[in-house]
C-alpha cells in the first residue's frame, strides 16, 4: 500500500491558519511540515507546541531557515540578534513570552526557561534536513542540483537555496 501524504510549508506563526488547513488531513495521511513554524506570526508558541505533538505522534518537521536562524539566536542571542529579530523574531519572543521586555541575552534566558513540556532547544537542534519518501524528497528549500547525489548538498542548501536551484541545469540523479 502506498503511503499517503499531508504536507504544509512555512505555518510563520499562523497557528489559526494551521489549525484549519489540519482539518483536511486524513487520518491515514503521514505529516510532513516543510519547517519554517515561527517568525512573522503572532502565534510561534502556538505553532511548535502543536508541530512537536505532531512530530511524537509520528510526523516530521524539517528545519528551514527561521528555525535555524532562531536556534543560533538561542545559541549566542547577542551574536545573531539584528539578523534574526529582524526577519521575523520579535514576534516570535513576543509569542512565548507575552512581552519583547530586555536584551536578547536575557529574552533567549528566558524563553530557554519556559517550561513547554519538551526542550526547544533539543528539539530545534535534532530537526532533520529532509524526509525522504518512497518517490520524492522533501526539503524546506531545495536541493544543490550542480552535484549528481541531492544527499550531499550542504544543509545550508536544504535551508536557504534559491537562485542555483530555480535557475541552473538539474544534475542530479
Amino acid at each position: 500500500e502506498i503511503m499517503k501524504y499531508f504536507i504544509i510549508g512555512d505555518a510563520h506563526g499562523q497557528y489559526r491558519a494551521l489549525d484549519k488547513l489540519l482539518t483536511y488531513r486524513n487520518t491515514d495521511e503521514k505529516i510532513i511540515f516543510l519547517g519554517d513554524g515561527m517568525d512573522r506570526g503572532p502565534h510561534s508558541n502556538l505553532v511548535l507546541e502543536r508541530v512537536y505533538k505532531e512530530v511524537q505522534a509520528g510526523g516530521v518537521y524539517l528545519k528551514g531557515n527561521h528555525d535555524s536562524m532562531f536556534e543560533d539566536w538561542l545559541n549566542d542571542p547577542i551574536a545573531n540578534e539584528n539578523f534574526y529579530l529582524d526577519q521575523g523574531g520579535y514576534s516570535t519572543v513576543r509569542s512565548f513570552l507575552g512581552v519583547f521586555d530586555g536584551d536578547s541575552e536575557y529574552l533567549a534566558k528566558q524563553m530557554l526557561d519556559l517550561d513547554l513540556g519538551f526542550n526547544l532547544k533539543g528539539f530545534l537542534q535534532n530537526l532533520p534536513y529532509y524526509y525522504e519518501g518512497e518517490s520524492f524528497i522533501a526539503v524546506h528549500a531545495g536541493v544543490n542540483p550542480l552535484i549528481s547525489d541531492w544527499k550531499n548538498s550542504k544543509d545550508v542548501d536544504f535551508m536557504w537555496i534559491r537562485d542555483i536551484f530555480h535557475k541552473a541545469k538539474n544534475n542530479v540523479k
